[in-house]
């Protein structure tokens, strides 16, 4: 389904067109008009002005220059680019976006990039419930600081543009055919209502949520409640993408035991036979906590809902050093598939009577790998064009360079070699010998003195170091995505 070129756009945004086409001329195949929920670059809140520029194509240098030229005469939007063969490439499940969003200038290269490429709107659906339910509970979980709540506001705001957009929306484009709400079965007869009044009235509902803890997580627990119902029919509806299957846990080190032990037995003291599972992820199951490292944990339940967030709220609050991601028995089964990879090699199975079933993720993880390279050479894009960079840079950089790590190379390296590297150290040496991965990794293991370094330097007025590690991870995303498309997905 492709969606007409709009013609009812204002003069500021009739400027903004004729400046790009000046600026690249016949390089400039399309001008997409998108919100933040394309890639989700740095969680902004903002729900207008985000265009991707699609470039014939470009050397990323000079694209970057000549879009930074742009930002800075439309300081009010939020832009990105990408060529048309990166276009043509998209992942499958992000593809939707593209012939949903308006456009505000198309060519005909776009049109049939557009009629030619693939969508998987099942797989849309799974990551969008995913990446919508994980936000909302993982900041209605957290203690929330000034900085904690601040930039929570701002993921909620996205995670409820997106549940519209991609589930509740595009659901109805599967099922119906037509690009409009379908509601399922369990939701309150106000809450699509509510919503889409949030949506329309960001302004005003994100100062709402800014004043106060307490409304900031009603909200949060309302939104779980809305994708856990389009989760359960989701769950019912395709079929299955991640079995749980009966197995004794595994006994985790002494280390790690003293500082579990208690938590999952408050769990199981709270809600008895609907903890089904408890999982490490993080640093500590891949071997690469350190002295400061919190640990992360990954609790499923039989079903989510309010009540059950708050418990587990109270209870994680006694624990400083631990945090829960939560999700539900139909939330795993509807996993998105090309996340499987992380879910399967990325955690430690310590406490629970069921496991995911660890089979089928070799082909997986090479489109897992492709969508972990487009996300981080669209965050790059964004913050090259941008040109600015204070504190959420440096933190965002090091995110980047994490998934670099753990969501591109390792996987990478289980595909070559058929087998998932213990840490970080086991992965630097398999690609000791490629200059590129070899310095990503050892950046990983230094975070905090390189997220020190730059800050120094940002201090100081002195950009080039960031910008060259930008410019690197643009590169990396390239390179690890042509190595991956070389294995069948």
């Amino acid at each position: 389904m492709l969606v007409a070129m709009t013609d009812k756009i204002d003069a500021r945004v009739r400027y903004f067109v004729a400046c790009a086409q000046d600026l690249f001329g016949e390089n400039l195949s399309g001008i997409a008009e998108t919100d933040s929920y394309l890639r989700q670059p740095d969680y902004s809140s903002r729900a207008a002005g985000h265009y991707y520029l699609i470039l014939h194509e470009e050397q990323t240098s000079n694209a970057v220059f000549r879009a930074r030229y742009l930002q800075v005469e439309f300081p009010e939007f939020v832009l990105n680019y990408l060529i048309e063969q990166e276009l043509a490439g998209y992942p499958p499940h992000g593809a939707w976006q593209f012939h949903t969003c308006a456009w505000i200038y198309r060519s005909d290269r776009i049109d049939k990039i557009l009629k030619g490429g693939e969508s998987d709107l099942r797989e849309a659906i799974r990551q969008a419930i995913f990446g919508s339910a994980h936000v909302a509970r993982l900041y209605y979980l957290r203690n929330l600081s000034t900085e904690t709540h601040t930039w929570g506001v701002r993921q909620l705001g996205w995670a409820m543009r997106y549940t519209e957009k991609a589930i509740c929306k595009l659901l109805g484009l599967l099922e119906k055919g037509e690009y409009r709400v379908q509601t399922v079965a369990g939701l309150n007869e106000d809450d699509i209502d509510w919503l889409a009044h949030a949506i329309q009235n960001w302004q005003s509902t994100e100062r709402r949520l800014l004043k106060n803890v307490g409304t900031f997580r009603l909200a949060a627990a309302r939104l779980s409640g809305i994708v856990e119902s389009y989760s359960a029919h989701t769950a019912s509806c395709f079929p299955e993408t991640q079995a749980l299957v009966a197995k004794e846990a595994e006994v985790p080190c002494k280390a790690i035991r003293s500082m579990t032990d208690a938590i999952v037995m408050a769990l199981k003291d709270a809600f008895g036979d609907r903890l089904f599972s408890f999982y490490l992820h993080g640093s500590a199951a891949r071997g690469d906590m350190r002295p400061d490292s919190d640990i992360d944990t990954m609790a499923i339940f039989d079903h989510i809902d309010a009540e059950l967030l708050e418990s587990i709220r109270l209870i994680q609050n006694k624990f400083s050093k631990l945090t829960i991601s939560v999700y539900s028995a139909d939330n795993i089964r509807n996993y998105p598939r090309f996340r499987r990879y992380a879910l399967v090699s990325g955690t430690r199975h310590i406490a629970g009577p069921l496991c995911f079933d660890p089979g089928g993720i070799s082909t997986e993880s090479a489109y897992g790998i492709v969508n972990n390279a487009y996300t981080i050479r669209q965050v790059a894009r964004g913050y090259l064009i941008s040109g600015a960079y204070g504190h959420r840079a440096h933190y965002m950089l090091s995110l980047m360079v994490k998934l670099a790590d753990h969501g591109c190379l390792r996987p990478l390296q289980q595909l070559e070699s058929h087998h998932y590297p213990e840490n970080r150290t086991a992965a630097i040496a398999y690609f000791s010998g490629e200059e590129q991965a070899s310095a990503l990794l050892h950046h990983a293991s230094r975070l905090n003195d390189e997220e020190t370094y730059l800050r120094g330097r940002l201090l100081k007025g002195e950009h080039d170091s960031m910008e060259q590690h930008w410019f690197k991870l643009d590169d990396f995303a390239t390179e690890v995505e042509k190595k991956a498309c070389r294995y069948p997905t």
